[in-house]
């Protein structure tokens, strides 16, 4: 099964403050840098571990699009309603 784009693009919204932009541009600036890269919503909760510096042990910034070290080219993959996981990309 190969899925429609309808079930891998989906919109993603992020909105900041000016007040943030101040305090965080290298943040903002790899926000915008990563606007149109190929992500998955398993970045999601890394991205917003590192937006607000919240930082842990073993943390991987490669999965965070709000940060330089983001990695661009890494396989999406998707589980199928049969539990099989394909690659998107």
């Amino acid at each position: 099964m190969k899925p429609t784009k309808y079930v891998v693009d989906v919109p993603l919204i992020i909105w900041y403050s000016n007040s943030y932009l101040e305090k965080h541009p290298l943040k903002v600036k790899a926000l915008k840098t990563n606007e149109n890269a190929k992500i998955s919503s398993n970045y999601t909760f890394q991205t917003l571990l590192d937006m607000a510096n919240i930082t842990y042990k073993n943390e991987d910034l490669t999965r965070s699009f709000s940060n330089e070290k983001f990695d661009k080219k890494r396989i999406r993959q998707l589980l199928t309603p049969k539990e099989n996981v394909i690659d998107l990309d």
